[in-house]
């Protein structure tokens, strides 16, 4: 249906889930659907109805009724502030006293801690006389600094200058940049970055933020998303060589080692997309067989291949599991764990007999 935006942005995270509710002529709101965020503009909403009791109703939305957008993700980033704001009203928060500083009934004074910066030391920073007498007084004084100035004064160098003094003289271990704008936390940790890059450190840097369209370029490559992502990548391509580690301290074969890194790497993702593909209404047949007849080959590496015979009342979810259990790997594991528990116990029983000391053999002292 078309629509007409009285305020807001029409802006949804791709992964966010939007609910949609009207207006009544009494000014209640009601539930009637969910948005369908890949088919919908900021002049066209499509709305799926089908999970609520008014799918039935032959106008969902009178013209002119009124409508609005509730986002998912905006209302668990509400509750997480809602929830910290609390925390610090009940002074539980990290500072314990902070709300103390703005109450002028509580005659806070700043906590001086005598730390000046070096002769020197911030000219890397292109501040001005008054930014650094200012950024003096800020590094001297705990718990909160305020910095004012009207735009164009420099306030995002000032900042930027800060974050990366505190990290790098070891006032801090960590550093929050936090605004009301994305821009905001962009230039400012734009500004960071290139401070550690032009003294040749690559930092550790996070860049939290919903979507990437709200991350600038130079930080993307820091975007959460992305850096988790490169975590997993790292993590798959060692698996292999961990796993390997694991079995030599086992005893187990070379073989072994591959045959488990294939069953949890190849087997398993595709039993599961086997499992959520049958259990759709309407089964893509062409790309049901394509994976059968991928997994057959893998399974026919492993010689593994008879567990496809009942493929039709197959139980997808638990194929990694049987192959596992299947004769060809079983009987290596198997094999392997029998040979390292009889060398255990013979080194076991090499050791009791070269000891003065009584051996403890089902629970009473025993002297071969």
């Amino acid at each position: 249906m078309p629509i007409e935006l009285e305020s807001g942005a029409f802006e949804f995270a791709r992964h966010d889930t939007v609910g949609v509710e009207r207006q009544d002529k009494k000014g209640g709101w009601r539930r009637i659907g969910q948005l369908d965020l890949q088919s919908s503009r900021s002049d066209l909403a499509v709305i799926d109805a089908s999970e609520t009791n008014v799918a039935h109703q032959a106008h969902l939305v009178d013209a002119g009724q009124r409508l609005r957008f509730w986002s998912h993700l905006e209302r668990q980033s509400l509750k997480r502030r809602t929830d910290a704001v609390d925390r610090i009203l009940a002074g539980n928060g990290r500072s314990r006293d902070l709300l103390g500083v703005f109450d002028p009934r509580a005659g806070a004074v700043p906590q001086n801690v005598s730390h000046r910066p070096a002769e020197g030391s911030l000219g890397i920073y292109g501040l001005n006389p008054d930014q650094e007498a200012a950024f003096a007084r800020i590094v001297a004084n705990r718990p909160v600094g305020l910095l004012q100035g009207p735009p164009g004064t420099g306030k995002t160098r000032f900042i930027a200058a800060l974050a990366h003094y505190a990290l790098t003289k070891g006032l801090a271990r960590n550093v929050l940049l936090a605004s009301q704008s994305h821009e905001a936390v962009n230039t400012a940790a734009e500004a960071v970055l290139t401070l550690f890059r032009n003294g040749g450190v690559q930092p550790s840097l996070l860049r939290i933020g919903r979507d990437e369209e709200q991350v600038s370029l130079p930080l993307r490559a820091y975007h959460t998303p992305k850096v988790e992502q490169g975590f997993k990548d790292r993590f798959r391509a060692s698996f292999r060589d961990r796993l390997a580690e694991i079995a030599s301290a086992l005893g187990l074969p070379d073989s072994a080692a591959d045959e488990i890194a294939a069953i949890e790497t190849t087997i398993r993702p595709l039993a599961e997309s086997l499992a959520e593909l049958t259990q759709q209404e309407d089964v893509d047949q062409q790309r049901l067989n394509s994976l059968l007849d991928t997994l057959r080959r893998h399974l026919e590496r492993l010689d593994a291949a008879t567990l496809l015979d009942d493929e039709e009342t197959r139980e997808w979810s638990s194929l990694s599991d049987d192959v596992a259990q299947a004769p060809p790997l079983a009987g290596t594991l198997s094999a392997a764990f029998h040979a390292r528990s009889a060398a255990s116990r013979a080194s076991s029983l090499e050791r009791a007999r070269s000891s003065p000391e009584p051996a403890w053999v089902w629970g009473a002292p025993r002297w071969d």
